[in-house]
């Protein structure tokens, strides 16, 4: 039987952002006759279907099957004996599904380029070592450059609610947020977006109203004071290093415009002596609404952060064992060059004189 990737990617978010949440939560009542029939036609069928491992990349079967064969699962059992069973076929013809190496995609469905040669590796460390520093080196090979143009535009410039994206990097490289330290992308007219991390945000019990807390030396927050006059609404982004109820799991999301309707400024003696400003902000009606927001990240954007974590992760492990040889080998070379200049040629030259 054949099965086509874009039916494997169907079926695996179904199962994944669908089935496998309801059934943990429910144990296993949500399937009835129907569902349980397509269920054991399909996962029968993978025992005998040559699934590519490009099919596994774009699908995330894998990911379905895993979820399945849970050791904490509450699928009914027949269905996660043929899961094993697919997955034991599988793994005869790919190897272990869990080590399988994915492409990771970002959220604007670019995929980080291909194998990076030695050779390559090894000239990006001594560029980047010989212009930046060794501390610059260490998010090298992201994406770079950003849209400057649509970042400093009112509105959501073209972007949707509940668009996703794995890092901060990427929604700067798409061109919602510019690279401001500080989280909030502003020129002289005022503010235009908020990425929204660590304790920003000040909980009210509601996505749509929030009150946000801007600390630091950047700029951006006296931009923000000009919105309050202006009316101009803000784009608000989500950042899973927040602390917020409401941020997403992994990566950033955007959740919609919002509008300032105060603000207020007061020294901060407790943690350290500094002005904090908090601004409270309501999100603009005729919008789509949070829960679609909240949807995100998906299964599949979930699958794709860890892919890419894995993916970063050895790259740096590549760069830094690259580099320790690169300095061990300039070492060598310079202690042959010494001796040499030293007429000393090492071990053997005490030999001959012996």
């Amino acid at each position: 039987m054949f099965i086509s990737k874009e039916e494997l990617r169907r079926i695996s978010n179904w199962i994944c952002e669908v089935l496998d949440p309801q059934i943990n939560r429910d144990d296993g009542d949500v399937l009835d006759h129907d569902m349980l029939r397509r269920l054991r036609t399909f996962l029968a069928a993978l025992e005998s279907t040559a699934i590519r491992t490009e099919d596994i990349h774009y699908s995330h079967i894998d990911k379905a099957l895993l979820d399945i064969c849970d050791a904490n699962t509450k699928w009914p059992v027949d269905l996660v004996v043929r899961a094993e069973k697919a997955v034991q076929a599988l793994e005869q013809r790919l190897g272990p599904l869990r080590n399988l190496r994915l492409e990771a995609p970002s959220a604007s469905g670019r995929h980080l380029k291909g194998e990076v040669t030695q050779d390559d590796m090894i000239q990006k460390i001594k560029a980047y070592d010989a212009n930046n520093g060794q501390e610059s080196r260490k998010n090298s090979w992201l994406l770079s450059g950003g849209d400057l143009e649509r970042a400093y535009t009112i509105g959501h410039s073209g972007f949707e609610v509940g668009d996703w994206w794995i890092e901060t990097t990427y929604a700067y490289q798409d061109g919602i947020i510019d690279d401001s330290r500080d989280g909030i992308t502003a020129d002289e007219d005022g503010a235009y977006a908020i990425v929204v991390r660590d304790d920003h945000e000040i909980d009210s019990g509601r996505p749509d109203m929030m009150v946000y807390r801007a600390t630091g030396t950047g700029r951006g927050k006296f931009m923000l004071m000009r919105n309050l006059n202006s009316r101009a609404c803000v784009r608000v982004l989500r950042s899973s290093r927040s602390k917020s109820e409401w941020a997403p799991r992994a990566g950033v999301r955007y959740d919609g415009l919002y509008v300032v309707t105060g603000y207020g400024v007061k020294l901060d003696t407790i943690q350290k002596d500094e002005w904090v400003y908090t601004f409270r902000l309501s999100r603009e009606e005729g919008q789509p609404s949070m829960e679609k927001a909240l949807r995100h990240p998906t299964a599949e954007e979930y699958n794709s952060r860890q892919a890419y974590e894995k993916e970063k992760n050895g790259r740096r492990s590549a760069e830094l064992s690259l580099r320790t040889t690169i300095t061990q080998m300039a070492v060598l070379t310079e202690d042959v060059k010494g001796r040499a200049a030293e007429g000393d040629e090492g071990y053997f030259s005490s030999l001959t004189e012996q």
